[in-house]
Formats: structure tokens, sequence, C-alpha cells
């Protein structure tokens, strides 16, 4: 009988520690220094903190398995470093343009896109889906 219940003692744990350790290597996808994205955002811009934000929020989303970082001046051999030029930032509309390059390779610019809102003010509420729709038309490198 005791034989019987260190049996099954050790059956549990053995299937606990199982489900912990696969659920502690699902959540946390591997991030290596060298397969970031660098994000560097606008400095002259009303918006600039609210739009960064957004824009790393819709990165991550694009790109799980990469870690967002600012723009450190580094990049590495996986990194790509991304680049969100403003062209306009107004009470009504707001116009964007996507640049990166990888490690060794050529700056690349994306399509400019424009929001405009007519019977509203452009507001940070619309940033993420204005972000989203950038990200995809520029086709980034980032998957």
């Amino acid at each position: 009988m005791a034989r019987k219940i260190l049996g099954l003692a050790v059956f549990a744990s053995l299937q606990i520690g199982l489900t912990q350790g696969t659920v502690a290597m699902s959540s946390t996808p591997e991030i290596t220094p060298s397969n970031r994205i660098i994000l560097s955002c606008p400095d002259q811009t009303p918006n600039r903190q609210k739009l960064c934000g957004a824009m790393e929020q819709v990165l991550k989303e694009a790109a799980p398995d990469r870690s967002i970082v600012s723009d450190t001046g580094e990049i590495g051999q996986n990194d790509i470093l991304i680049a969100l030029r403003v062209t306009a930032d107004e009470k009504h509309s707001l116009k964007a343009y996507t640049e990166w390059r990888k490690s060794g390779g050529e700056l690349t610019r994306g399509p400019e896109i424009e929001m405009a809102v007519m019977d509203a003010i452009v507001s940070p509420q619309m940033f993420n889906r204005f972000l989203a729709d950038l990200v995809r038309v520029s086709e980034l490198p980032i998957d």
C-alpha cells in the first residue's frame, strides 16, 4: 500500500512539474539580444509619446517573437531598425510613413498614409488602427 501511494505521489509531482514547465516555456518566447526591433520615434510632434506607445503595441502584436527597444544606435545581426516618420500631426489629420534597415542593409522607405477626420479631432484612440494599417502596407520584414 505504501508503495502504491509513493508511486502516485511521484507521478503527481512529475505531472505538475511537466505542466508548469510547459506553461512557462509557451508563455515566454525566446528572445535573443540580436532578434530585436529597434524603434525610433518622431521627436517633434505633439503626440510623440502616444504615437510611440501605440507603434510599440502594434509591433508587439505583429512580431511577438521580437523584443522592442528604443533606438540604441547599435543593430545586431538579426535586428531591424524601424523609424516612425510623422509628416503631419494636426487637429483633423495624421500622416506618416516608416523607414527600416536590417543590419548591413540599405535604408528602405515605406509608403506614406494619411488619416483625415472631418467630423472629429484626431485622438490617441485612433492611433493603433492607423499604425496597424501603416505597418501592414509598409510590408516590414519583421516575421
